[in-house]
């Protein structure tokens, strides 16, 4: 039955956080949202959830020119010139440029013997 004691239980597990009794409740609650938010069209799910409509982007026909350069963006002019902004180094041979001349190299001095340390002036 339904008695004080009973309830009072029922409160305190509910109020734990990490309780059985929440976190199965939590669960059914969950999957009982996602079953119905699938058996909803997707353009009234849209709507339900206050998404604005995003249409697909337009593909240029054709080549373009930060396309045929290899350029993430669009080139902005500025004056006489234009602004490009092509991959890093690191992400040079993943867009096609050759890796040969893209990239770092450390540059040591090898067996290069050091001058001697800089030792000042000093009067006796």
């Amino acid at each position: 039955g339904c008695t004080p004691a009973h309830l009072e239980t029922l409160q305190c597990s509910l109020a734990a956080p990490h309780s059985e009794l929440r976190l199965r409740i939590k669960d059914r609650l969950e999957r009982a949202v996602h079953a119905q938010a699938m058996a909803l069209p997707e353009r009234s799910r849209e709507l339900e959830l206050g998404l604005p409509a995003v249409a697909a982007p337009q593909r240029q026909p054709g080549h373009t020119l930060h396309g045929t350069l290899g350029l993430r963006s669009v080139p902005r002019a500025t004056g006489h010139a234009y602004m490009m902004k092509g991959p890093t180094p690191q992400e040079a041979p993943f867009v096609g440029h050759k890796y040969e001349t893209t990239g770092r190299t450390q540059v040591t001095l090898g067996a290069t013997p050091l001058p001697a340390a800089y030792q000042p002036y000093r009067e006796r």
